[in-house]
Parts: C-alpha cells; structure tokens; sequence
C-alpha cells in the first residue's frame, strides 16, 4: 500500500487579459496498492486527487517482462463521477538499471 500528499502550484495564463496571471494552487493526494497475483503478474489500483473534488481512479496490471530490471503496465481509469469524461487506457513501462555503486 502506497501513500503520498503534496501540493502543486500553477500559473493560469489565460486570465492574463484582465489582471495579468493568476496563480492556482492545490493540495493534492493518492493512495495506491499493488497486489501480487503470481510470481511476474501484480494486480494494481490507484485513486488520486486534489483538494476536494471527485478522485480519479487507474486499475491494471504489472507484468515483469526481465524480473527486476524491465516492467510493463497496462491500465484503465477515469473519473469516480459518472458524467465526466477522460476516461482511457494507459500503457507504461520502467527501467531499473544495474546499481553503479
């Protein structure tokens, strides 16, 4: 289970015509689990947001394509209220490289 809280910043340029920019500021969270299903395969689910609105949501699952150096995801999320949109499928990857030191 994974946690984190952080706070982003942002400036909002389209309001530049009437006041010159605005900055946007906003706590923001997620919490993440990961559950292994088989020895290469990890079910994983995620929901994040900021400050108080409808949280977001990403579900998929991690294959080890070179156990411990290459993974692979596959996930779909959107958001937790049904009438917005944004909804898709996601594929990523990560790299770990060999320790230096």
């Amino acid at each position: 289970l994974h946690a984190n809280a952080g706070w982003a910043a942002e400036v909002d340029h389209a309001g530049a015509g009437d006041g010159g920019p605005r900055p946007r500021h906003a706590f923001t969270w997620a919490a993440r689990t990961d559950v292994a299903l088989a020895s290469r395969f990890t079910a994983i689910g995620e929901l994040y947001g900021e400050n108080r609105d409808r949280p977001e949501f990403q579900v998929g699952l991690r294959t080890a394509v070179m156990p411990e150096r290459f993974l692979v995801d596959v996930s779909w999320g959107g958001h937790t209220a049904a009438e917005a949109s944004g909804a898709g499928w996601v594929v990523g990857g990560a790299w770990t490289p060999p320790a230096i030191f």
